[in-house]
């Protein structure tokens, strides 16, 4: 989804004689803007835009921010739109936020744009980089959700071919984030994630996330269904997915049992 905005210089001039906003570009204020409801990433917007000798839409004023809020409000569509606002420096507490021109000209916001909470991104999970098919947005992460019938450990190797690693919920909002996303999917199969149990001999297991690198991160949570995990040193239950019959609460399974093939979520 993009809203792209026209040379705004030619606009200016050639208004003495017409508008030259025409169709599909519409009047928001005193802008000339398209707005697309492509579902695409935000580079992909970026340069969609450039290709019709455009750029994604900039909002220097707080007027022209307000102005286009409620033309989307009115529109009440549902999706949400990438505009020309872009974080250039990852390592500034906060950013450092610029309106980017045709050009390339980088324009510093005069006032402060997001909504409470915002901008969240950080230097690990920074939200100024492409998230692009056949990845996917769900929250903040970036996944890539794959129905193919295959093994743990067969997920586990896959994702890491792909420059990514089997997906970490770290908090309960990242995990409730996606176990909806997969129910409103509804495919009906379960999905393997990067949950995993490195001690067999402690009661309950010790799990951790692993990482692309291979650090093991603490589960902070309890993440597991009523039951579960119920992995013993005999039957040793050391890999974790989402189960799709119990509406995709997170189970610990066999890692490489035949018997336990489903799909798999990557994270990059």
């Amino acid at each position: 989804m993009l809203i792209s905005y026209p040379n705004s210089l030619s606009i200016m001039v050639e208004n003495r004689i017409r508008d030259e906003c025409s169709y599909p570009y519409r009047r928001v204020g005193k802008g000339c803007y398209l707005i697309q409801k492509d579902n695409i990433s935000g580079d992909a917007a970026f340069a969609k835009c450039l290709r019709r000798g455009a750029y994604l839409a900039n909002f220097e004023t707080l007027n022209e921010a307000m102005l286009m809020k409620y033309e989307l409000v009115k529109m009440n569509t549902g999706v949400h739109f990438y505009v020309g606002g872009r974080n250039i420096n990852r390592y500034k507490t906060g950013g450092d936020w610029r309106w980017i021109k045709k050009d390339g000209e980088m324009v510093k916001m005069t006032y402060f744009a997001f909504d409470n909470g915002e901008p969240n991104g950080t230097l690990k999970l920074a939200q100024d980089y492409e998230c692009s098919y056949p990845f996917r947005r769900v929250g903040l992460g970036c996944y890539l959700i794959q129905k193919d019938r295959i093994i743990a450990d067969e997920a586990f190797a896959k994702c890491l071919r792909r420059g990514a690693y089997l997906a970490n919920f770290e908090t309960l909002n990242e995990a409730m984030l996606m176990k909806y996303e997969l129910v409103k999917m509804n495919t009906g199969v379960l999905y393997h994630v990067g949950g995993r149990n490195i001690n067999r001999y402690q009661p309950g297991g010790d799990w951790r996330w692993i990482k692309k690198n291979g650090d093991m991160v603490k589960m902070t949570y309890f993440a597991f269904d009523h039951g579960e995990p119920n992995g013993t040193l005999k039957e040793a239950q050391d890999c974790m997915n989402f189960l799709a019959i119990r509406k995709y609460a997170l189970h610990a399974k066999h890692c490489a049992n035949g018997g336990y093939k489903g799909g798999y979520i990557c994270e990059k």
